[in-house]
């Protein structure tokens, strides 16, 4: 029975990988549009900014560009907002002393 359990969440983390990565390309996307049109409506930039802190199946390492990519255009726009969005993507990682990089941190609530 654990092997029938095991195999069903290994299908279920994969699929919410793959849509992660479904949901990453279409924020890369979002993001060059944005600062290709000059675009300055907040509210689009936000939520955003929102979705990327919400990718939990991506490696670190490789949305961190792009998500300061954003960062850098919106500190022009709103500098105090877009501070608070680098401090709510920092505080969403711990720095791993061991390789010097950053892992997501794990709270009860998740």
């Amino acid at each position: 029975m654990n092997n029938i359990a095991d195999d069903n969440f290994k299908i279920i983390i994969n699929k919410l990988k793959a849509l992660s990565e479904v949901e990453f390309n279409s924020l890369i996307e979002i993001v060059n549009n944005i600062i290709n049109n000059n675009i300055i409506d907040e509210w689009l930039i936000e939520h955003t900014l929102d979705r990327f802190l919400n990718l939990y199946f991506i490696d670190e390492t490789i949305i961190r560009p792009v998500y300061l990519k954003l960062i850098n255009y919106y500190h022009h726009i709103n500098p105090d907002a877009s501070d608070d969005y680098l401090m709510y993507y920092f505080e969403d990682f711990e720095l791993d002393e061991n390789n010097d990089s950053l892992t997501r941190k794990i709270t009860k609530d998740e």
